[in-house]
């Protein structure tokens, strides 16, 4: 998951220096997100690109240059429908009195070097990724992760049965992949009669076909990788209960919250998932960090797995 931060000082070589955005990215690491800063000395360079992307937390010193004040900054950045949370920090000793929703001011009598702004900015992301911890955008985000994790998988599939494709390979495809698919669909026919002689259509198609059609769905991008990896040298995860490994952290995970009613107890909020046997589950800000932290495990384990092919 990607935490994006701009940055807004004239006096940015002395921040680099003082190593703060290297900090700060360590920091968001540890909450288990990819760190970006957009660093900019002038508002104007970052009109540019506030109109193009989009971030989780501005800070910016309030008075930039001899001309740009954090007032005007504030009016553009909320004209472009921007609502982001926003850390103003001055050594002016009295604090300008904005009256803005999401704005915050902190004053520092010496901004450079002072751990005290260095701190703030930690709370205030801190609060931002306290306000993702939302059900409804927490959907939003898991379903993105998701998909992206699809993609890596898609990725070194192709990489192995068709960019690298050999018999023995399409062979180890429609043996543990295509074989389950048919064993799945026997299991719901009524009849018995196609126990023996049906096959499913995989069989006839390429291999590339099937893996960029709506059919191969997560898990089976999942038991593919799982077999792949049977027969890589690498290291970092266990190869022998991968697919498990990622139906219990991923899969199951997903699925519960797409498929879900929420309802609050006290200060939680709670996932009634709909299946039998299976408990409500407390969403917190535990929850959401372990979440964050099993996508970010397995897109590196996904980057090293096609490294490795």
């Amino acid at each position: 998951m990607k935490y994006n931060i701009l940055w807004v000082d004239d006096r940015k070589d002395e921040f680099v220096e003082l190593d703060y955005p290297t900090v700060l990215k360590e920091y968001v690491a540890k909450l288990h997100f990819e760190p970006s800063i957009d660093f900019f000395e002038s508002v104007e360079e970052a009109k540019e690109v506030i109109r193009m992307a989009k971030y989780d937390v501005i800070f910016s010193d309030y008075n930039i240059g001899d001309n740009d004040r954090g007032d005007n900054f504030i009016a553009f950045i909320r004209e472009q429908n921007v609502n982001t949370e926003i850390l103003f920090y001055s050594a002016l000793e009295t604090v300008p009195k904005l009256n803005i929703d999401r704005i915050s001011f902190f004053n520092i009598p010496t901004p450079n070097g002072n751990p005290k702004l260095l701190e703030k900015m930690k709370a205030m992301i801190d609060l931002t990724v306290e306000k993702l911890a939302d059900l409804q955008i927490i959907r939003g985000i898991v379903m993105s992760e998701v998909s992206e994790l699809d993609v890596l998988m898609e990725n070194i599939i192709h990489k192995y049965f068709v960019e690298s494709a050999s018999e023995e390979r399409t062979q180890l495809f429609h043996k543990h992949i295509t074989t389950d698919v048919e064993k799945s669909v026997k299991k719901k026919l009524i009849t018995k009669d196609c126990q023996r002689q049906c096959e499913h259509k995989w069989r006839g198609e390429k291999i590339e076909n099937i893996i960029s059609s709506l059919e191969f769905e997560s898990s089976k991008k999942a038991k593919s990788i799982h077999h792949i990896v049977k027969n890589l040298e690498i290291e970092g995860f266990n190869k022998e209960s991968f697919y498990s490994d990622y139906e219990k952290d991923i899969i199951i995970m997903r699925n519960n919250l797409a498929h879900c009613v929420s309802y609050t107890n006290g200060d939680k909020e709670v996932l009634k998932v709909k299946k039998t046997g299976v408990s409500d589950i407390i969403f917190d800000l535990e929850v959401f960090e372990s979440i964050r932290a099993n996508t970010s495990k397995y897109k590196s384990i996904f980057n090293k797995i096609y490294q490795a092919l």
